[in-house]
């Protein structure tokens, strides 16, 4: 009994010390996702460039071993390292896709051949010190390694949660990456407007303001989307600190324009002169913030915004429960007083 214990036992260390520590790109293999051999370090103290990309600095780093690697506590920098070998026959480039929404700075270092120098900033948006394409994402082609592996280091500053998505992929992968997200991008867009012309011809046969407010709520979900996922710095260049007190107030807006269309659907003028106040000032709050965030991005704090979300959705689901509750009451007092007569 006790060599069965040890062999188990045995059995599930070496389960959990064998992780693949490197990505391979060949001819059978076009795709493959660094974040299955990715580590990350949380650098609280900024320390500089060279003392984080060197071999002696290995041991800071801590396995994810996920295909998605999402972080809630930002201070600091978040260094994500991660190794690939490139071993194809073909003449077919290789390019490192980098999907990381909603961060302050994004930088790449490929110490083996630029020592501490970035390959790719996010900031002057070039690469080996050229300007780039614009993309929706980031994308940095990488150099042949000759069978050797090739290390590459992130550098990522955000004062959101940090979602990473790392790829190595050869030309024909990023086609197809990229149409694909631009195909649900243009789903998701064109049922938007599909919904909003809806609203807005109920806005014009009834001059109910509900649809108004409801066309409202479909315009600040498609900014969020568009925000998002860098539609609005692919096509107005907005600087990544802007874009993320752009997402911040559409966020706003549309908790405002939510609040305002509750307030007509439920009537609250009419039923519920108490609750109306009370949605009144959150819609007209939430307005006037996201109108402060798109002139001044940075007079209010981050930590104030999410509180204020919280607060406005916990108020708009605890008005609901109670409307609901009220109603059915109603309902049931009117059938017995119906069963009575």
């Amino acid at each position: 009994m006790k060599f069965i214990i040890l062999t188990i036992t045995l059995l599930f260390s070496i389960d959990s010390f064998c992780v693949q520590n490197m990505a391979i790109i060949d001819d059978e293999q076009s795709l493959v996702n660094l974040g299955n051999v990715a580590s990350i370090y949380q650098d609280i103290n900024n320390q500089p460039t060279e003392r984080i990309i060197n071999k002696h600095s290995d041991h800071l780093f801590t396995y994810v071993n996920k295909p998605f690697i999402h972080l809630t506590q930002t201070n600091g920098s978040i260094w994500v390292r991660s190794e690939v070998s490139i071993q194809k026959t073909t003449n077919s480039a290789t390019y490192l896709y980098i999907k990381a929404p909603q961060v302050n700075a994004l930088e790449v270092f490929l110490p083996q051949t630029l020592k501490d120098q970035a390959a790719y900033s996010m900031e002057t948006n070039t690469i080996f010190h050229e300007k780039k394409t614009q993309h929706l994402d980031h994308i940095v082609p990488l150099p042949e390694t000759l069978h050797n592996s090739l290390v590459i280091y992130l550098k990522v500053s955000s004062s959101l949660p940090v979602n990473i998505q790392l790829f190595a992929l050869d030309n024909t992968e990023l086609i197809k990456m990229t149409l694909n997200n631009l195909l649900l991008s243009s789903l998701f867009i064109s049922i938007s407007f599909i919904f909003l012309l809806g609203g807005l011809l109920l806005f014009i046969q009834t001059k109910h303001s509900m649809y108004a407010f409801y066309c409202g709520i479909l315009i600040s979900i498609l900014m969020l989307h568009l925000s998002f996922h860098g539609f609005f710095r692919y096509f107005f260049s907005i600087e990544a600190t802007n874009l993320q007190s752009f997402f911040y107030a559409f966020i706003l807006l549309y908790l405002s324009t939510l609040t305002f269309f509750s307030r007509c659907y439920l009537d609250t003028q009419l039923y519920y002169p108490k609750i109306n106040r009370y949605l009144a000032f959150f819609g007209w709050g939430n307005f006037i913030l996201s109108i402060t965030l798109f002139f001044f991005p940075s007079i209010v704090s981050t930590s104030f915004l999410l509180a204020d979300s919280l607060i406005t959705n916990t108020a708009l689901l605890g008005i609901a429960l109670y409307a609901y509750g009220k109603k059915q009451r109603t309902q049931v007092i009117t059938f017995s007083q119906e069963a009575l007569f």
